[in-house]
């Protein structure tokens, strides 16, 4: 895997990834991000490009990306880009992160500060485990799915792909939800909730 990278988004959840990605050594080169008015502007001292067809710029034959946008549905789209251009993708984290051993992270996924994921859980490719967030033992979690800050899975819940779970929420154990899902914040999920629904409150409830 390189040691250089470029960062894909140039917001404020690239520079909390990009500030991890120094922590453990990577190079940065830059950020790409198709927001007019961030193009040709520097963050974190850093030069940002337009899109990928800019990548020239960075030499990106030997560097490794990472997409680093919360909306699941932009991520996977950039990175079904990336990937038809043959991209490496770097996975990415915190050093202050608890990572079990027999636990599995997918490419492109990011653990951020203070992040634990526990002993037999499997958290797939291109997935936010964000600050402070938690994952139990045995979790399985699809690609492209967002825990945000302050989220807790407990052991064995099942998430599928590309699941928002927002800000404090927290999931019962064997718990499972279904893909793109959306939990509200400071939910609480103690029971299974479908695919392609918005479920908030104390206990968690499906909106209509």
């Amino acid at each position: 895997m390189a040691n250089r990278l470029v960062i894909f988004g140039a917001g404020g959840h690239a520079k909390v990834v990009a500030d991890a990605a120094r922590l453990i050594g990577f190079e940065l080169i830059g950020f790409v991000d198709h927001e007019p008015r961030l193009q040709g502007t520097r963050v974190l001292g850093m030069p940002v490009v337009g899109d990928e067809h800019e990548l020239k710029a960075f030499d990106h034959a030997s560097c490794a990306v990472i997409v680093a946008v919360g909306d699941n549905a932009q991520r996977e789209a950039l990175v079904e880009r990336l990937m038809s251009q043959d991209m490496s993708f770097a996975t990415i984290i915190h050093p202050s992160a608890v990572i079990s051993s027999p636990a599995a992270l997918g490419d492109g996924t990011v653990v951020l500060a203070g992040a634990v994921v526990n002993s037999g859980a499997v958290v797939g490719c291109h997935c936010i485990v964000n600050t402070m967030a938690s994952v139990d033992h045995d979790c399985v979690i699809d690609d492209f799915t967002h825990l945000s800050p302050g989220v807790h899975l407990a052991g064995g819940c099942r998430l599928g792909r590309s699941v928002h779970v927002g800000i404090g929420a927290c999931v019962v154990p064997n718990c499972s939800i279904g893909a793109r899902t959306i939990v509200g914040a400071g939910a609480a999920v103690t029971q299974n909730i479908p695919s392609d629904v918005t479920a908030i409150g104390v206990p968690a409830r499906v909106l209509e």
